[in-house]
């Protein structure tokens, strides 16, 4: 029969690896939420630059024909 410390000691490992191991999984998820968060946000800036250009170029074009007009 395992004396009550070494039943103890058994315990703490246990909890312990409970505890870290779920630590992991969740600093995991986190770290997966954040890198999801970042991408979505670098996705917005590039489709916010992406209409700022479209914008630009129609307005160019605008501005070219109505100087074309003018002459």
């Amino acid at each position: 029969m395992e004396s009550a410390a070494i039943i103890s000691d058994k315990v703490d490992d246990n909890i312990i690896n409970e505890l870290t191991g779920q630590n992991q999984i969740e600093q995991r998820i986190a770290s997966n939420i954040n890198h999801g968060v970042d991408a979505t946000a670098d996705k917005i800036t590039e489709w916010r630059s992406d209409a700022h250009n479209l914008g630009q170029a129609a307005q160019d074009k605008l501005y070219g024909a109505a100087g074309a007009v003018r002459k």
